[in-house]
């Protein structure tokens, strides 16, 4: 099962790259961890930016947009096949795909957008430590 990449950007077949970074720019503020406290919003950006290292190259895109036209035919709704779910999304869904340069594309893209993520994470971890001493340091200063 190919993952609907124009659907998890809320994009339509076939946009352009002004189109698919746009739409990346948005969802990302979104779900980006530091600015969303969902459970999921983690997995959404993962998933996001998958989608958007696909789309955004334009090599895997022409080969994506091969495989979507055997998948789902010319358009995209991403309201109805919305699936930046963790549920609805399953990392070994690429073994219907003949492409090997695709199926590389897309594994590649995922592991980037695990370590984006988890970056992401560290970072703001890092920066939140980083305040809770100077505010500490602050603190006892204050009161010594």
């Amino acid at each position: 099962m190919l993952n609907d990449y124009y659907s998890i950007l809320e994009t339509t077949y076939p946009s352009n790259q002004l189109e698919i970074k746009k739409q990346y720019r948005l969802l990302a503020k979104k779900w980006h961890p530091d600015i969303n406290s969902a459970l999921d919003a983690t997995i959404k950006m993962q998933i996001i930016t998958e989608a958007y290292y696909v789309l955004s190259n334009n090599r895997a895109k022409q080969l994506y947009d091969d495989e979507y036209l055997k998948k789902y035919g010319s358009k995209s709704d991403f309201g109805s096949r919305e699936n930046t779910n963790r549920n609805n999304y399953d990392k070994n869904t690429d073994s219907n795909i003949i492409n090997d340069e695709l199926i590389d594309w897309i594994n590649k893209a995922k592991i980037k957008s695990n370590e984006f993520v988890t970056q992401v994470i560290n970072t703001t971890k890092g920066a939140s430590l980083l305040g809770i001493k100077t505010a500490g340091k602050a603190f006892l200063k204050i009161i010594l």
